[in-house]
């Protein structure tokens, strides 16, 4: 039973309705998505972190092995050195842009995860003391029926 059927029973009032089991359905529920969500959080924040080394790294490498090239042929500087160094630049350019548009991407999916993990294990804290403070409840009840 999902909490809309709950509702759905209550408000008819004609079935009967097993709390308990309902309680550790949903605390099951609550502890499932937050392990869900922290795993989520974890990668989402590793990808902001590895989303810049991953395509900065490489650039770079590229650079190396062209200056190297270039030096190696040492020849003066004709239109064609020209055009694959502008070529490069380019390249280099549309890398970087790349990389700022994707780590703000990762960052806003990051801070999304977090966000919504606070909140859902804020609420799962919430239903767990509910369910614990029922508990009390019904033995102090039991208690004092039983002192009478």
């Amino acid at each position: 039973m999902n909490e809309k059927d709950l509702g759905d029973a209550l408000l008819r009032g004609t079935e009967h309705i097993d709390i308990q089991a309902l309680t550790e359905q949903v605390l099951r529920r609550d502890r499932r998505r937050i392990w869900i969500l922290g795993i989520g959080c974890v990668i989402a924040w590793m990808a902001v972190v590895m989303l810049p080394w991953s395509t900065v790294l490489p650039m770079l490498a590229k650079i190396g092995q062209h200056q190297l090239e270039l030096s190696k042929n040492a020849s003066p500087a004709n239109a064609d050195t020209h055009e694959q160094t502008l070529a490069i630049a380019r390249t280099m350019k549309q890398g970087i842009v790349a990389t700022f548009i994707g780590s703000v991407a990762s960052m806003f999916i990051a801070a999304l995860c977090t966000v919504l993990l606070i909140i859902v294990s804020r609420r799962a804290t919430l239903r767990q003391v509910n369910a614990r403070l029922r508990e009390i409840s019904l033995q102090l009840k039991n208690l004092a029926s039983i002192q009478r």
